[in-house]
């Protein structure tokens, strides 16, 4: 993580509010809430550690507690991940870095068919070059490899 970074999630923890639930750990705030679902942020204090913030979304229980926990140390997945389950954006519009791969693979050879007229082809070069700058980081578009989504694991359950 970069300092840019960095600074910035600290600023969002020290922002948000504490999150209130009986029985959980304390120093988890609120990022977002909507549809039973919640996005919440914990800074670990121990600098040893591999991350320093974690981030999860959970579901509110019927108890009132939280359950079904994704946990991960990485922002963009959990957010990603809010919006999916929370159902902000319907799952059928998002695509996973699978899906993305496929399609960029699929543009970039596209575009060395022959019998494309220009526009077409200058949309599909638009296209690919999108999907490469908002993934370089995250996957390798040039390398067939089996990409998984590491970032959400185990379940918690929390009752008051």
């Amino acid at each position: 993580m970069d300092k840019k970074e960095y600074e910035k999630l600290t600023r969002l923890y020290k922002s948000a509010p504490e999150l209130k639930v009986i029985g959980l750990s304390s120093g988890y705030k609120t990022l977002l809430e909507y549809n039973d679902m919640v996005l919440a942020m914990k800074r670990f204090n121990n600098r040893g550690i591999e991350h320093e913030f974690e981030f999860v979304t959970w579901r509110k229980g019927t108890n009132g507690g939280m359950c079904w926990g994704h946990y991960t140390a990485n922002f963009d997945s959990a957010k990603e991940d809010f919006v999916k389950r929370s159902e902000l954006i319907e799952s059928a519009r998002i695509f996973n870095n699978d899906e993305l791969s496929v399609i960029y693979k699929g543009l970039v050879e596209g575009t060395l068919a022959s019998n494309l007229d220009l526009d077409t082809r200058g949309q599909m070069e638009i296209l690919a070059e999108r999907i490469f700058e908002f993934n370089y980081k995250n996957i390798n578009l040039t390398e067939d490899k089996d990409i998984s989504d590491e970032c959400m694991e185990g379940e918690e359950e929390i009752e008051i």
